[in-house]
C-alpha cells in the first residue's frame, strides 16, 4: 500500500503542473491542441483554444470519440489504438497516430500523446492528451521515401562519394550494372570502373576543379566486361564552396550505340542503293527547288549532285523558267497524291515518264515530292510496234474470214455438183452398172460427203476465238441433261450425272460444243453391249474439274496427245463423222477460257476425258481473240 502511494505521488508530481496550473497558463499559452479526458466515461472535460480550432467548439458532455473522431460510439479497437484506454489500463503514457478531419474538412495526420494523471492512491483520474499535427511531416517522409525508392530503382546507376573516397550511397542499379560493391570502390578507387585510365584522371581533375563532366565512354564491370555508357560526374560543394564529394550518374547506352551504328550502316546502304538505281530520282520541295538527287539523275544531265541541288526542276529538266503544263509536281502538292506525266524531250529526242509522290510532314502537310524520271523511249517504240502488229493481225483475221467464206463457197459448190452428178448417174444407169461399178459410185459419194464434213469442220474450228458471243451464266445442271436428250442415246448405253454440276460464266454455244462432242464420241465408239457413260465435277482450287468417262474400247497411251491434233483419228473409216476436228475444237475452246484438257485411258477398259475451267472465267481482250 505504501509503495502504491509513493508511486502515485511520483507520477502526480510529473503531471501536477499540467492539471493544477491555471487554465489560462496551460490552455491559452500552449499552441498545440490539448484535451483533458475522463478515462472512465471518455468525456472531454476541457479543450484549449488550439484544440477547438482543430475540432470545433466543445459541447458539454461530449466524449473524445464524438469530439475528435465524430463517432457515435467508442472506437472498435480501443485496446491498441486509444491512448485514453492504454493510459488507464497500463498506467503509463501512450503515443498513437490517427487521421482526423478538421473543422474545415481537411484531412490531418495527428500524433497523440496521452499522459495519465493519478490521484493520491495511484489511480488514473484523468488523461491529458497532446495532439501534434504531423501532416506535413508525413508528406515529407512520404516524398522522401518515394524519392529514395525512385533513386534506388532508377534505370541509371548512381554513386555518391565523399572527398576521401568513401561511398556514402550507391543505388541498386549501380550494383546490377557494374557488380562492384561500395567496399570495392573504397578499396580500389572509383577509377576502376573506367576502361580508359587517362580518361579517368581527366574526369577527376575536372571534378576537383568544380566542373561538371559529361562523356560517352567505355566502362568496365567487376568481371571485366566492357560496355558503352554515358557518364556524368558532378562535384558536391558545401556552403563554404569546398569540395565534399562527387556524384556519379551512369547510363548504359550499349543498345543506343548499337542502334546508331545500324542507322549509320543503313544510311550508307540507302545512299548506295539510292545511287545505284538506274531511274533518275530527285527530292524536290513544294516550290520546285531540288533538295537531293541520285547519281543517275546527275549523270543524265552530265553534271554532279552538288551542281544540281538548289536549282529548280523545270530549269534542270526542261531548261525553262517556269513549270510545264500539266506539271505532276504541282498536281501532287495540290491533290496530295501520286501524279504521272509522259512527254517527249525534243532536245534529246527521247520520251520521259515522270512520276511524283508527295512527302508529308507529321501534321499531314505536303512538304515536298519524290520525283522519278525514266527513259521510256524503248517502251513507247515497243507499244507502237505492238499497235502496228495488232492492226496487221486484225487485217489478217479479216482476210482469213474472207478466205474461209471463199473456201466454203468455192469448194462446196463443186462438191455439190459432184454429189448431184453422181446421184443422177447412179439413178439413170444403176441397171447397167455391175457390183464393182456400184461400189465405185458409192465410194465417190462417200468421199464427197466426207470432204463436205472436213470443210464444215475447218470453218467451225476457224470461228473459235474469232466469232464471239456474249458471256452469260450457264447452269450446267440444266444444260447437260438437255444435251443428253438431243443425242438420242441408244438403249444399250446409259449416261449418268454423278455429281452436282455448277453454274459457269461463258459462251453458251461453246460449252455446249464441249459436252456434245465428248458425249457424241463416247456414244459413237462404244463397243460394249452395256455401255456406261458418267459425268462428274469437283472443285480443284480456282478451277472446276469436269470428267466424261466411258467403258468403251479405250485409247492407247501413245495416242493420248494425237487425238487432239487436227484431222487425226484413231479409226480409219470413210464415215463423214470421223473428220478429226471435234476434239481439236474442244481443246481450243477449253484453252481459250484458261483451262486445259487431257485423257486417261486403258485399252479395253474405256477412256476418261478431263478438262478444267476457271471458277471465275475472264474473257480475253478482243485483240487476243482475234489473234487466235
Amino acid at each position: 500500500m505504501e509503495q502504491a502511494k509513493e508511486r502515485a505521488n511520483r507520477i502526480k508530481c510529473t503531471t501536477a503542473g499540467l492539471e493544477d496550473m491555471p487554465k489560462d497558463e496551460v490552455f491559452f499559452n500552449v499552441d498545440i491542441p490539448v484535451l483533458i479526458i475522463d478515462p472512465h466515461t471518455y468525456q472531454v472535460t476541457a479543450a484549449n483554444p488550439s484544440a477547438q480550432e482543430l475540432h470545433g467548439t466543445l459541447l458539454p458532455g461530449q466524449t473524445c470519440y464524438q469530439y475528435t473522431h465524430k463517432f457515435s460510439q467508442p472506437c472498435s479497437d480501443m485496446a491498441n489504438f486509444c491512448p485514453v484506454k492504454m493510459a488507464l489500463e497500463h498506467h503509463r503514457s501512450a503515443i498513437v497516430e490517427h487521421c482526423y478531419y478538421s473543422r474545415d474538412g481537411s484531412k490531418r495526420d495527428i500524433r497523440i500523446e496521452g499522459h495519465p494523471v493519478f490521484d493520491e492512491y495511484g489511480n488514473v483520474k484523468s488523461v491529458i492528451e497532446f495532439e501534434f499535427d504531423v501532416t506535413e511531416l508525413k508528406k515529407v517522409q512520404k516524398n522522401s521515401e518515394q524519392i529514395r525508392l525512385a533513386v534506388d530503382n532508377a534505370g541509371d546507376a548512381i554513386l555518391i562519394m565523399d572527398n576521401q573516397g568513401r561511398v556514402n550511397y550507391s543505388n541498386m542499379t549501380f550494383g546490377d550494372m557494374l557488380r562492384f560493391t561500395p567496399f570495392d570502390i573504397e578499396e580500389e578507387g572509383a577509377d576502376i570502373i573506367f576502361a580508359d585510365e587517362n580518361l579517368a584522371h581527366s574526369v577527376f581533375e575536372q571534378a576537383y576543379r568544380g566542373e561538371n563532366v559529361q562523356v560517352e565512354t567505355k566502362l568496365v564491370t567487376k568481371e571485366g566486361d566492357k560496355f558503352s555508357a554515358h557518364l556524368m560526374v558532378s562535384p558536391i560543394i558545401d556552403e563554404r564552396v569546398e569540395l565534399t564529394g562527387m556524384l556519379f550518374i551512369i547510363r548504359d547506352i550499349t543498345e543506343q550505340v548499337e542502334n546508331e551504328r545500324r542507322l549509320k550502316e543503313a544510311a550508307s546502304q540507302w545512299r548506295t542503293t539510292f545511287d545505284s538505281i538506274s531511274d533518275m530520282i530527285s527530292i524536290i520541295d513544294t516550290q520546285g527547288k531540288i533538295v537531293k538527287v541520285n547519281k543517275a539523275f546527275a549523270d543524265f544531265f552530265d553534271s554532279t549532285p552538288s551542281a544540281i541541288i538548289g536549282k529548280t526542276c523545270h530549269k534542270i529538266l526542261h531548261n525553262i523558267s517556269n513549270h510545264i503544263s500539266g506539271c505532276p509536281l504541282l498536281k501532287s502538292v495540290k491533290n496530295k497524291e501520286k501524279a504521272k506525266l509522259e512527254y517527249y524531250d525534243e532536245e534529246r529526242q527521247i520520251y520521259l515518264g515522270i512520276s511524283t509522290y508527295p512527302i508529308f510532314s507529321d501534321s499531314g502537310e505536303v512538304i515536298g515530292v519524290v520525283h522519278i524520271s525514266k527513259d521510256i523511249t524503248l517502251r513507247r517504240e515497243m507499244e507502237q510496234k505492238k499497235s502496228d502488229l495488232l492492226d496487221e493481225i486484225s487485217s489478217i483475221n479479216q482476210e482469213l474470214n474472207k478466205f474461209a467464206y471463199i473456201i466454203s463457197h468455192d469448194l462446196k459448190a463443186p462438191l455439190r455438183g459432184i454429189s448431184g452428178l453422181t446421184n443422177i448417174l447412179y439413178e439413170d444407169y444403176k441397171d447397167k452398172f455391175d457390183a464393182e461399178g456400184k461400189e465405185t459410185l458409192d465410194l465417190i459419194m462417200a468421199r464427197a460427203d466426207k470432204m463436205q464434213g472436213l470443210i464444215d469442220g475447218v470453218l467451225q474450228y476457224s470461228r473459235v476465238g474469232r466469232i464471239k458471243e456474249k458471256h452469260v451464266e450457264v447452269d450446267l445442271s440444266v444444260l447437260v441433261p438437255e444435251i443428253i436428250d438431243l443425242l438420242a442415246v441408244p438403249r444399250h448405253i446409259k449416261i449418268t450425272i454423278e455429281s452436282e454440276l455448277p453454274t459457269v460464266t461463258c459462251e453458251k454455244t461453246r460449252i455446249l460444243q464441249v459436252f456434245q462432242n465428248l458425249l457424241s464420241n463416247a456414244i459413237k465408239y462404244m463397243d460394249k453391249e452395256e455401255g456406261l457413260i458418267t459425268i462428274n465435277c469437283e472443285r480443284d482450287g480456282g478451277f472446276w474439274k469436269f470428267s466424261v468417262a466411258d467403258n468403251g474400247p479405250g485409247i492407247p497411251e501413245d495416242k493420248f496427245e494425237m487425238v487432239f491434233e487436227l484431222f487425226r483419228t484413231l479409226q480409219k473409216t470413210e464415215s463423214t463423222e470421223n473428220t478429226g476436228v471435234g476434239l481439236t475444237i474442244i481443246k481450243k475452246i477449253v484453252e481459250l477460257y484458261g483451262g486445259r484438257i487431257w485423257v486417261e485411258s486403258k485399252v479395253g477398259e474405256g477412256a476418261t476425258f478431263i478438262f478444267t475451267l476457271p471458277v471465275e472465267v475472264k474473257q480475253k481482250p478482243d485483240n487476243q481473240e482475234q489473234a487466235d
